[in-house]
């Protein structure tokens, strides 16, 4: 099934074209429909708690999912509300659009039953941006880090490339590096060195 396909829908949603870092951006207005949406109840975990869980940990790894929104499916009854018009035709939404109140509700609530029994412990999830945390050495939190890359391959949801390039992976850093807080535990030493490449057969074996 496609993002999008042929609609016949009575609704109708506006189009709008914004200029963000340079690139030209298709949103879509859904506040008319907003107001008539009842709203999810799965609450958005607050950033201070967020930022609290990360206190005293050693290593983590940061994974930002790829067009999350989009590898969730929309009911066939709602779809029909999803519906906008373009110069080559009429369409409405198969997967989640940006702009829907409750998307970020919705997003949340799936990567919390993906990660069921690592959230929180191992897994700190802000909609599509996570962070993967651990305590203790290198070799236990890559160990983590496979769990969790398992559980993203059993469902439609990809890594954003930028995070993991062909040639590099992503770096696991000590908290304290992150915070830049000058210490020991923030100088890159040949144990980073061990770790970087560790890291590196998880993606490309």
């Amino acid at each position: 099934m496609g993002a999008i396909t042929r609609s016949t829908s009575p609704f109708n949603t506006s189009i709008v074209v914004v200029e963000q870092k340079g690139k030209s951006r298709v949103c879509f207005d859904f506040r008319k429909l907003n107001k008539h949406v009842e709203n999810s109840h799965y609450p958005l975990p607050r950033i201070r708690e967020l930022l609290e869980r990360l206190h005293g940990l050693t290593f983590f790894s940061t994974l930002d999912l790829a067009r999350g929104y989009h590898r969730l499916p929309v009911t066939s009854s709602s779809r029909r509300l999803l519906a906008f018009s373009t110069q080559k035709g009429k369409y409405e939404w198969c997967r989640l659009p940006f702009g829907v109140v409750m998307g970020p509700m919705i997003f949340q609530d799936r990567i919390a039953q993906i990660t069921e029994g690592l959230n929180w412990n191992y897994v700190l999830a802000y909609i599509d941006d996570i962070i993967v945390i651990t305590k203790g050495d290198y070799e236990n939190h890559l160990e983590v880090l496979q769990q969790v890359l398992d559980r993203l391959r059993k469902y439609p949801l990809r890594l954003r490339r930028e995070v993991f390039p062909p040639c590099t992976s992503s770096l696991l850093r000590s908290l304290q590096n992150l915070l830049g807080k000058k210490s020991s535990m923030s100088d890159w030493s040949s144990e980073h060195d061990e770790c970087f490449e560790a890291s590196k057969l998880l993606f490309h074996g």
